[in-house]
C-alpha cells in the first residue's frame, strides 16, 4: 500500500487572512498602521493597575465583545477566522466538509475567563457559569468553534508552542495540504492574557518594559504585552487558480526545530534557529541570496534580541546585512501565542502594499546588533 506522505506534495497558497489586533480591526485598518509605523501602546484600562508595577499594554479597542462567548481569547479568533474566509471569497459550501480543515490554537487558552474564576468564590460563581466555563479555559476551543461556525468536518488541529503557536498552526496547515489530507485550512492563532496575574509572571522574570519596546537598541528593557487574533485561509495552488482567487503567498516550505537548553531561555550554543531557518531555505530549494526580507521576534530582551541576531548572521552569512528586516511588536505589543500569526500576516499585507514596517523604538542600535532592522 502506498504511504499517503510518499505521493508528490502539493503546492499551498495563502488566500484570504483576517486581523485583531491592538492598532487595527480588520486587515486594512491593521495594514495601514503597519505602514504608518503606528503603536497600540496604552495604559491598561481593563483592570485598576494603580497598585502593580506594570500599566502599560497593547490593548484591542473598539471591539465588540459578544457576551456569549465570554472570553476574548475566542471572540478574536471567530472575528478573523470570518474576515480571512471572506476574504478569500471561497464558497465553502462547495467544499467537502470532511476535506476542509481548522489548525488554531491560542498558547494560553481563556485565561481572562481562568483568573476571573480564580478571582471570586466558587460556590456563588459556578452555577451561572458551568455550562461554558471548562470549555472556555481550553486552549484548543477556538478550533472547536471555529470549525462548528464554517462547517469544518475535517482535520481539527490545535498546537501550544508558546510564542511559536501561531507559526505551527500554519506550518501543520502547510503539511495538511501538501500531504493531501485537506483540501482547505483555517489556520492561525489567538491571545488575550492581559490579565493581572500573567503580567505579574512576567514582571517577576524582569522581562516587562518600563515605558516602551525598543527592540535591538542598547536601551532596551523588555516588551509590553499585546492581544488579538491572526487567522488564513490556506488551500492548494491548484484550486486557487481553478477560482481565481487572490494569492497573498506561497508557503514553499517549513522548518521546524526545537531548543532543547531551557524552557525559556536560548543557548548560543545549540544554533538551533540558524538551523531550521536553513532547512526550510533547502526544502524551498532556495538560496539565502532569494531572501528580501525578514519579520523578526524582536522582544526587546537583552539575550533575545542578540540571540537572533546572531543566528540570522549564522544562518545567512554575509547576505544577512543585505535583508531588510523588521520587529512589529513595539506597534502590537508582544501578542504571546498569536505573535507569529500577526506578524505572517504583517508580511503578506506589506508585500501585498509595497512597504516595509519600521521597527520603532529603535534609536541607538546595540553594537552587537548590526543588521537592517528598518529603524523607525
Amino acid at each position: 500500500m502506498k504511504s499517503q506522505s510518499s505521493r508528490p506534495l502539493k503546492r499551498v497558497v495563502i488566500t484570504g487572512l483576517g486581523v485583531v489586533s491592538s492598532i487595527g480591526l480588520g486587515r486594512a485598518a491593521y495594514a495601514a498602521a503597519l505602514r504608518k509605523g503606528q503603536s497600540g501602546c496604552g495604559m491598561i484600562s481593563r483592570f485598576p493597575c494603580d497598585t502593580y508595577p506594570f500599566r502599560l499594554a497593547h490593548e484591542v479597542r473598539n471591539f465588540d465583545l459578544n457576551q456569549k462567548s465570554r472570553d476574548r481569547v475566542l471572540e478574536y479568533a471567530l472575528a478573523a477566522a470570518d474576515e480571512a474566509v471572506i476574504d478569500s471569497a471561497a464558497d465553502l459550501t462547495a467544499i467537502d466538509p470532511y476535506r476542509l480543515g481548522v489548525s488554531v490554537s491560542s498558547s494560553k487558552g481563556g485565561i481572562e475567563t481562568l483568573a476571573e474564576l480564580l478571582s471570586v468564590q466558587t460556590k456563588s460563581y459556578y452555577p451561572a457559569r458551568a455550562k461554558n466555563l471548562f470549555e472556555d479555559i481550553f486552549p484548543s476551543t477556538p478550533a472547536l468553534r471555529i470549525a462548528a461556525k464554517h462547517r469544518c468536518s475535517g482535520p481539527v488541529k490545535s498546537w501550544i508552542a508558546a510564542c511559536a503557536t501561531g507559526n505551527l498552526a500554519v506550518s501543520d496547515a502547510y503539511y495538511l495540504l501538501s500531504e493531501g489530507y485537506a483540501d482547505a485550512v483555517i489556520a492561525g492563532a489567538t491571545d488575550a492574557s492581559i490579565v493581572p496575574m500573567f503580567l505579574a509572571g512576567y514582571h517577576q522574570m524582569k522581562v516587562l518594559a518600563q515605558d516602551r519596546m525598543r527592540p535591538f537598541d542598547k536601551e532596551r528593557g523588555g516588551f509590553l504585552v499585546g492581544e488579538g487574533a491572526a487567522m488564513f485561509f490556506m488551500e492548494t495552488l491548484k484550486s486557487a487558480q481553478a477560482r481565481k482567487a487572490k494569492i497573498y503567498a506561497e508557503v514553499a516550505a517549513v522548518g521546524l526545530g526545537q531548543e532543547n537548553s531551557h524552557a525559556l531561555f536560548f543557548s548560543d550554543d545549540e544554533g538551533t534557529l540558524s538551523q531550521t531557518m536553513k532547512l526550510a531555505l533547502t526544502r524551498a530549494d532556495e538560496t539565502p541570496r532569494s531572501l528580501d526580507y525578514i519579520n523578526l521576534h524582536g522582544t526587546a530582551t537583552g539575550h533575545g534580541d542578540l540571540y537572533e541576531t546572531r543566528e540570522i548572521k549564522k544562518a545567512f552569512g554575509a547576505h544577512a546585512y543585505d535583508i531588510a528586516t523588521s520587529g512589529i511588536k513595539p506597534m502590537t505589543g508582544h501578542m504571546l501565542g498569536a505573535s507569529g500569526a500577526a506578524e505572517i500576516a504583517a508580511t503578506l499585507l506589506a508585500m501585498d502594499g509595497g512597504f516595509v514596517p519600521p521597527t520603532l523604538g529603535l534609536a541607538q542600535p546595540d553594537p552587537e546588533c548590526d543588521l537592517n532592522y528598518t529603524a523607525g
